[in-house]
């Protein structure tokens, strides 16, 4: 619990400090074993920072400020003189732009102060330039992000449109094999096979296989040419095809 003494001490202290670090003064020894005021939690530091004068928490602050940095407090991100310095903004908002360019001139290795993220900057110019640079990255981050989105969602359109085109072309290729098959089908058997031979415009395999006459005296039926042409076409295939081009072959 932060006493009315010992914010006065503290108050004092800050009080005596002049605008620049050479106008330093050293710090009074008791206030190096004060360091918990630093840590202490908001609940407790943002009631008092509101029942402050400006000119008295503004010292408060100038104080932790530099004896934090005197005497290597722990601080960080949570640093006492963070949560004061916030109310200090709310209350007096013109006034924290000086405060802050005192703070960033006088602080010691908290990267953190005044406002509560890490700032190498060492003064408020500084602070705003690389507040904007930040600023740019996020933006361009941001846009990047965007274009990724805008690009991934491009690609899976179009996946899903070639996926759709090769539906719809291997539906019109089913198509016109179903036709293909049905004007074989109308075909003489021997006639069948010629067609096979020459006009079939689909694999081989497209073709059904019950519905290709192997019987030995429809074979015999087929001209030299076709039937040349039907073995060349079976090539190495094997199984069924295989098979009738052995049959195919044996005939003289």
């Amino acid at each position: 619990m932060l006493s009315s003494a010992v914010l006065t001490r503290f108050i004092e202290f800050g009080k005596s400090l002049g605008v620049e670090p050479r106008q330093r003064p050293s710090p009074p020894a008791p206030l190096a074993k004060m360091g918990w005021v630093n840590t202490a939690h908001r609940t407790e530091l943002e009631p008092i920072a509101d029942s402050l004068a400006l000119a008295d928490l503004q010292a408060l602050i100038k104080a932790l400020v530099i004896l934090e940095a005197h005497f290597n407090w722990i601080g960080g991100s949570v640093a006492a003189s963070i949560t004061l310095f916030r109310v200090y903004e709310r209350r007096n908002p013109v006034g924290a732009l000086d405060l802050a360019n005192w703070i960033l001139k006088n602080r010691g290795r908290n990267d953190y102060l005044p406002f509560g993220s890490s700032t190498h900057a060492r003064n408020l110019e500084e602070w705003n330039l690389e507040k904007a640079l930040k600023q740019k990255q996020r933006q361009d981050r941001e846009a990047q992000q965007k274009e990724q989105r805008v690009q991934s969602l491009l690609r899976v359109k179009k996946r899903a449109a070639d996926h759709s085109s090769r539906v719809q072309k291997g539906r019109e290729r089913g198509a016109r094999r179903d036709a293909a098959i049905k004007s074989i089908l109308s075909l003489p058997l021997v006639r069948r096979l010629e067609s096979l031979a020459r006009d079939w415009p689909f694999p081989l395999e497209s073709f059904p296989t019950s519905e290709v006459p192997v019987a030995r005296e429809i074979l015999t039926q087929l001209d030299t040419e076709s039937r040349l042409q039907l073995v060349g076409r079976i090539g190495r295939r094997r199984g069924f095809w295989g098979r009738l081009r052995r049959d195919l072959e044996r005939i003289s």
